[in-house]
């Protein structure tokens, strides 16, 4: 059975399932960031604009499959997207913004070669990249994020600058950056000391989009005094940043390293950037 043939079948089966509960379905590639894609089944309920997307294994390949498939989207649909997703859309639609302001946040994306990603959300230039805002979104048991969108702000009747002004005060309060120096963090994980050179690692406390935090307010300044200078900002993933100084460094080396990096050891959704930035301790500004 092919893997086309195969996602069919699993629409079909779960399509019975989902009319019942008034539940469309229907198939979608999704567009990510950097350009990947996945294929999956979107869930829509009446008129809310967000659906949630589960998507199939890449490796379906019997009727076995094709059942097992069915009976994990059954059970995601059931014990989270029913108590979650709609639960929290509906509030959007009751037009209760004031509760859902509190958890719109931003994070950094690569913009070159994303252009396709970008055209289907709001966002903000910033640098060379791309500032993208969506709504936290926390529950006992399930925790995700819907990406804001023209159509969801039309809705709300809010504009992109107050949706940024909004992030950026959410954002450092909800995911507070953590400066930590890479020996620590070595140490943690096996468990010895090393020799290795004055690095830091900036990202937040989730660990999960934290490359945004050279954005919050006072915090490249304050890492510039810690260090006493001028400073390289090394784009690791979407997820956090490598500091080291710049008298410790040479940019074309960083480049080459960040580019081997990307192409070798990252998923395309968490490529940054392929080159290093440098913080201006005198000009206070991010040079690129």
């Amino acid at each position: 059975m092919k893997q086309r043939e195969a996602e069919q079948k699993v629409l079909e089966k779960i399509q019975r399932e989902m009319e019942k509960a008034g539940i469309r379905v229907s198939i979608k590639e999704k567009i990510q960031n950097n350009g990947a894609r996945k294929r999956g089944i979107v869930f829509q309920q009446g008129d809310i604009p967000v659906a949630p997307i589960v998507y199939f294994d890449e490796n379906i390949r019997n009727i076995e499959e094709v059942e097992k498939q069915v009976e994990e989207m059954k059970n995601i649909v059931q014990n989270s997207f029913e108590e979650t997703v709609f639960r929290l859309e509906k509030k959007l639609l009751n037009g209760n913004w004031e509760h859902m302001k509190d958890k719109i946040v931003f994070k950094l994306v690569k913009k070159k070669g994303n252009e396709e990603f970008l055209k289907q959300i709001v966002y903000k230039d910033v640098l060379d990249l791309a500032l993208v805002f969506y709504i936290l979104l926390e529950d006992e048991e399930v925790a995700g994020s819907i990406n804001i969108t023209s159509s969801l702000l039309d809705m709300l009747k809010i504009s992109e600058e107050e949706v940024y002004d909004i992030a950026k005060e959410n954002t450092p309060r909800i995911l507070p950056s953590e400066f930590i120096d890479m020996r620590t963090i070595i140490k943690s994980s096996i468990g010895q000391e090393t020799e290795s050179d004055e690095m830091y690692v900036l990202r937040n406390v989730s660990e999960i989009n934290g490359a945004g935090t050279i954005l919050y307010d006072g915090v490249l300044e304050k890492i510039a005094e810690r260090l006493n200078g001028n400073f390289y900002i090394i784009p690791c993933s979407v997820h956090e940043c490598i500091i080291v100084r710049e008298s410790s460094a040479d940019k074309e080396s960083l480049d080459c390293m960040i580019k081997q990096i990307n192409s070798t050891a990252l998923k395309r959704e968490e490529v940054l950037e392929n080159h290093a930035y440098l913080y201006d301790r005198e000009r206070k500004k991010i040079m690129y």
